[in-house]
């Protein structure tokens, strides 16, 4: 799992988290997105972050990354290519 100070760009961000779509708003805010599983549901892992710095959402990613894998193991599809996901979004 990667280190939360590792990301020092956006592109950076969607490679080291594949299951997540991640962008930033016209408003400058980082986002990040995933579907959950209905176990992960109940254990309390969330489906969407958000911060104020790229920084701020590279933790929180971290943080909930743990959480995911602290779960009993779920299969989850391979994440399409990042070429395949339209890029960084504006």
């Amino acid at each position: 799992m990667p280190s939360p100070r590792l990301a020092t760009t956006l592109e950076e961000l969607c490679r080291a988290y594949p299951h997540w779509i991640i962008r930033r708003s016209g408003a400058g805010r980082f986002w990040a997105q995933r579907f959950l599983t209905v176990a992960e549901y109940d254990a309390g892992c969330k489906g969407l972050l958000d911060d104020d710095s790229l920084q701020g959402l590279a933790a929180l990613l971290y943080a909930e990354q743990i959480l995911i894998e602290s779960l009993a193991p779920v299969a989850l599809p391979a994440p399409l290519p990042f070429e395949k996901r339209g890029g960084l979004l504006p």
